[in-house]
């Protein structure tokens, strides 16, 4: 699935504003992610291209592969019909067909792919998102990424330095777990605004807000496809 069609305009702007009302009750900066994937996983796709591979190659031999004996010349014996110009289209195309199959349907990434695998990638990516949406410019370093990945249907959250400092991973779990359930259910907008207030109310115990507090980054959800 694409990130991009999962949400309407309608449920963006209702996550936009419950981001702005849970941070009017903390200094913490809120940013929730939505990817639609966060790996390439090669490792599995080049199984599924060597496994059509060989399949295509043994249908192949079993039902096309004959000895051809020539009647018209006396100098040449006989040699095998699927010659080696067809055996190497066969193989090559089974390997692009199955590597291309596998990139694209969800299910068979996953079944192909570790846990452990999916969750680096989907760690590493939470990384990435939490610079690209620059929630490290904080000034107190209080910017927090909800991290959603869809393929991989798992949640990360990356705190920054303040909030790391105060909250561990047992402190999110619950709002992992709960953003990753509403997900699966089919409710993506109620998931988001779900999490995003159970973000403010735990931000709030540990950093309420001030009086001279600035709204740091936008009050935006991020799409990824």
């Amino acid at each position: 699935m694409r990130a991009s069609t999962l949400l309407s305009d309608a449920d963006r702007a209702r996550i936009d504003e419950a981001i702005r009302l849970a941070e009017s009750e903390t200094s913490g900066e809120i940013v929730p992610v939505v990817a639609g994937r966060s790996g390439r996983y090669e490792r599995a796709a080049a199984f599924a291209g060597v496994a059509v591979a060989v399949i295509g190659l043994w249908v192949a031999w079993v039902l096309m592969q004959t000895v051809v004996q020539p009647t018209d010349r006396w100098d040449i014996g006989p040699y095998p019909a699927l010659g080696l110009l067809p055996i190497v289209g066969i193989v090559v195309g089974g390997f692009f067909v199955g590597r291309f199959v596998m990139q694209r349907v969800g299910w068979l990434l996953r079944a192909f792919s570790s846990h452990r695998e999916m969750l680096g990638e989907v760690v590493d990516a939470a990384e990435d998102a939490f610079f690209a949406c620059h929630a490290h410019r904080t000034e107190d370093a209080t910017g927090v990424v909800l991290y959603a990945s869809l393929l991989e249907r798992l949640v990360v959250v990356r705190g920054d330095t303040a909030i790391a400092e105060k909250l561990t991973d047992a402190d999110w779990s619950a709002i992992r777990d709960a953003l990753a359930k509403g997900l699966r259910d089919g409710r993506p907008a109620d998931a988001f605004v779900d999490a995003i207030e159970r973000t403010g109310q735990l931000l709030a115990k540990h950093f309420p807000a001030n009086a001279d507090d600035t709204n740091e980054l936008h009050d935006r959800i991020h799409v990824i496809d």
